[in-house]
């Protein structure tokens, strides 16, 4: 009578989904990471110039610096959508 219900090969293919599902989040975090650092990147180098803007009282260049950073949001929040959708959906598992 066997001593468990898994071989030995059953556990290495476990121990292998294991890993692959770890490393998945770890590269999922990692891009979270990377689309904050650029949308924050973006944010820290406009905020000067909005600023100048308001207490000078340029509507035109405020109306064109806040085009800019929309525009920049756009692509980024187009890129996370990108990535989303390549991945397949997983339904959520009992454990």
């Amino acid at each position: 009578m066997p001593a468990s219900r898994f071989s030995s090969r059953g556990l290495v293919g476990l121990a292998a989904v294991a890993a692959l599902a770890t490393y998945q989040s770890v590269v999922a975090i990692r891009e979270l990471e990377n689309s904050y650092a650029t949308t924050a990147h973006l944010y820290a180098v406009i905020q000067e110039p909005i600023e100048k803007a308001i207490q000078t009282g340029d509507t035109a260049r405020y109306a064109e610096l806040l085009r800019a950073i929309g525009r920049a949001a756009l692509v980024e929040n187009t890129w996370w959508l990108l990535l989303r959708r390549q991945r397949q959906p997983r339904p959520p598992s009992s454990s």
